[in-house]
């Protein structure tokens, strides 16, 4: 996380805690401004460590490289499966566009309305909708400190909107019924991200 200033990453820690994440750091970094992350072979050990027996991944490429770098010990569906197979998965892993320091917020995209695809956009979103946990993977270099920086970034790219823009900040949760907090009814019950210091 040393490419963004040290307060930022301290509070994107505080913040994410706070909306009832884990946020765990690799043992070889306590956090901001300590020894960077090793330059990827740990990229995925939550991955490994979550012990998840049937993983759907995006089509995102960060995404295929990350999990080409684990080793077995789970079943790797591509994002072509049909909505059953992807609501029994374990785990379903993609990449966020953009984090949003000051609220733990993550942004995923997917496909423009034309249907093509731009940078950091994926085809399928159900990926981070269906399986009951979700891992994001997010470039150091693709957080913001604010909504309004977030917001920016899509202002500047107005020709090539993506047809979805999702704002999580951790995992599925709503109070409609009853007024009884219950989680992962529009979402994952589980929200991991993966903060990826080299890429």
């Amino acid at each position: 996380m040393d490419q963004f200033r040290t307060s930022a990453a301290e509070a994107t820690v505080e913040v994410l805690e706070r909306c009832g994440c884990d946020v765990v750091l690799d043992h070889r970094q306590t956090c901001c401004g300590q020894p960077p992350f090793n330059a990827g072979q740990h990229d995925a050990a939550i991955i490994t460590d979550l012990g998840a027996r049937r993983v759907v991944r995006s089509d995102d490429e960060l995404v295929i490289d990350v999990l080409e770098r684990v080793v077995g010990g789970f079943e790797l569906l591509d994002p072509e499966q049909d909505r059953n197979a992807m609501l029994e998965s374990d785990l379903g892993v993609s990449r966020a566009t953009i984090g949003v320091s000051e609220h733990g917020t993550i942004v995923m995209t997917s496909g423009d309305a034309a249907g093509a695809l731009g940078p950091r956009t994926e085809r399928q979103r159900l990926v981070s909708l269906l399986p009951e946990t979700h891992v994001a993977l997010l470039a150091a270099s693709d957080v913001v400190r604010t909504w309004d920086l977030a917001i920016e970034h899509f202002s500047r790219n107005r020709k090539h909107l993506p047809s979805t823009i999702t704002f999580a900040t951790g995992p599925s949760r709503t109070a409609d019924i009853e007024l009884e907090l219950v989680l992962g009814v529009h979402g994952p019950r589980h929200q991991h991200v993966v903060v990826l210091e080299h890429r």
